[in-house]
Order: C-alpha cells, then sequence, then structure tokens
C-alpha cells in the first residue's frame, strides 16, 4: 500500500487492525500473501513518488493500493504538479512490474476543494492501466486527530476498505 496519513492508519485506534490497508490484507488476498505498508504519515505524491515507489521497486509487488491526495490538498499542491506527479508514479509502478495499480480518488468528506485532485486521479486513471477505486459515494467521516489534519474514522476505514476489496475481487 502508498500512501499518506489515512493509508498508514492515522485515526483509528489499531492500525493493524482498523485501517483501511490491512483490513482489505484479511478480506481480500489469500493468507500466503506478503502485506506491506508503504505509507508515511503526510505523503503528498511528490513525496510518495521519492520515498514509497523505491520500495515498491524493491519489492515488486503483483497488486499495489494507492490512496493518495488528502496531504496534497492540504499542502495546496498545484494540480498541474499534482497531476503530473500523480502520472509518474503510476507510469513507475508499472514500469516496475506491477501487475494491477488500484487508485482510490478522493471522497466527498475532503470538500469541493478536493475535486480537482479527484479529477486529477481520474484523469491519470484513464490515462494508465490503473484501476480506480471510486469512493466518491463511500461514506467517509473526517474527524479530528492530535497533530495531524482530521482523518477518516474506524468506520470509514472499514468502508474504504470494502471499496478496495470490491475492485479487488471483481478483476480477479
Amino acid at each position: 500500500a502508498i500512501g499518506g496519513s489515512a493509508t498508514e492508519g492515522d485515526g483509528v485506534p489499531d492500525r493493524l487492525q482498523d485501517a483501511w490497508p490491512y483490513l482489505v490484507f484479511r478480506r481480500a488476498f489469500p493468507r500466503s500473501t506478503v502485506f506491506v505498508n508503504g505509507a508515511l504519515d503526510g505523503a503528498t505524491v511528490a513525496h510518495a513518488l521519492a520515498n514509497q515507489v523505491p520500495l515498491a521497486a524493491d519489492l515488486k509487488p503483483a497488486v499495489v493500493e494507492v490512496w493518495l491526495g488528502a496531504d496534497d490538498l492540504q499542502a495546496r499542491t498545484p494540480i498541474p504538479e499534482f497531476a503530473v506527479s500523480f502520472r509518474d508514479l503510476v507510469d513507475t509502478l508499472h514500469a516496475d512490474g506491477a501487475d494491477r495499480v488500484l487508485v482510490a480518488d478522493l471522497p466527498a468528506a475532503f470538500g469541493a476543494a478536493a475535486t480537482p485532485y479527484s479529477a486529477a486521479i481520474r484523469s491519470v486513471v484513464a490515462q494508465t492501466h490503473a484501476e480506480l477505486v471510486s469512493l466518491a459515494g463511500v461514506a467517509v467521516h473526517l474527524a479530528p486527530t492530535d497533530g495531524l489534519a482530521p482523518q477518516p474514522d474506524a468506520a470509514s476505514h472499514r468502508a474504504v476498505a470494502a471499496a478496495f476489496a470490491a475492485q479487488i475481487a471483481a478483476h480477479r
């Protein structure tokens, strides 16, 4: 998994039990699957490209789950810069051997300012062989967290995990 604070599991009491990537791992993959969550707090797409994608290149995963954009929204990354970096990220994951790259957009809970970031994400998915995990209609609630922007609560992590698991199951 590649992402920022929510993908790392901020906002839930027990990351290993309640964060969406771990829920997807337990629900959608065989027990023999090796799972690595490379997410880091505050990771923008540029940060993930520099610090998380090299880990994926070393590990050669068959499936990569990506949920980025919220930290770019908070950092106010210019949309053109965000889109170019996001395209580079997806292209690099594919070039490094990922069979499937599942990419989530931003849910409505992030507000109207998230709309252009989600549009850029969907555009990159359309231009590449990535798979969209649409969170636009997923009920996500952002709760206050210590020292960070509001993060998805435990129920939201379950909803995000269900969306990723459904996409994985739909194209096996």
